[in-house]
């Protein structure tokens, strides 16, 4: 058994963003006809919050699988060193995750592009539940859009790197290991 490297490392975690953003695309969309009505503003919380959990938790299974990994292979190799290197993949994640929201920043702030707001909604999964919940009329139009949305968004992406950090440390650490819960 071998270690991975670096950019196999990052390109899982990079796949699993990819797979999560994904989701949470089709998790929005196939939600759209509960969207209308009396109880949308609650059915558009509950979406951003398990789009929310949907996200972070991919993160944090690639992370935490590669801690448990990384705990056997050190269980095996008594001389060899931890390497943990999840913050740096968690920033890179964050940064490839938040570059959509950059566009659409400075695309929002110089000349607002409907056709791109399309494209954006269906790319960042997990931010298109925040736009039906921050835009008016089910987020059809980016003219209504406030322009400082897009730094939520990228802050909404800079909890990649905890999420990253969090479940090495748990898979390294062997917290979720079921045999060793005991019941009282």
């Amino acid at each position: 058994m071998q270690r991975k490297s670096y950019f196999k490392t990052l390109l899982s975690g990079v796949l699993y963003l990819l797979f999560a953003s994904a989701l949470c695309t089709v998790m929005t969309v196939a939600s759209a006809p509960f969207l209308g009505g009396y109880f949308a503003p609650t059915m558009k919380i509950i979406l951003v919050v398990f789009t929310a959990i949907i996200y972070f938790s991919l993160i944090f299974t690639v992370a935490w699988k590669d801690g448990q990994q990384q705990r056997k292979y050190l269980i095996r190799h008594k001389d060899e060193q931890e390497r943990n290197y999840w913050l740096s993949i968690g920033v890179i994640m964050a940064l490839i995750a938040s570059l959509p929201s950059l566009i659409l920043l400075f695309s929002r702030i110089a000349q607002p592009s409907e056709s791109y707001f399309m494209i954006f909604k269906l790319i960042c999964g997990p931010i298109y539940s925040w736009i039906l919940l921050l835009v008016p009329e089910n987020g059809s139009s980016i003219i209504l859009l406030s322009p400082i949305a897009p730094l939520y968004f990228i802050v909404y992406y800079m909890f990649i790197p905890v999420f990253a950090k969090i479940g090495f440390y748990v898979g390294f650490n062997d917290k979720l290991n079921q045999d060793k819960i005991m019941y009282k």
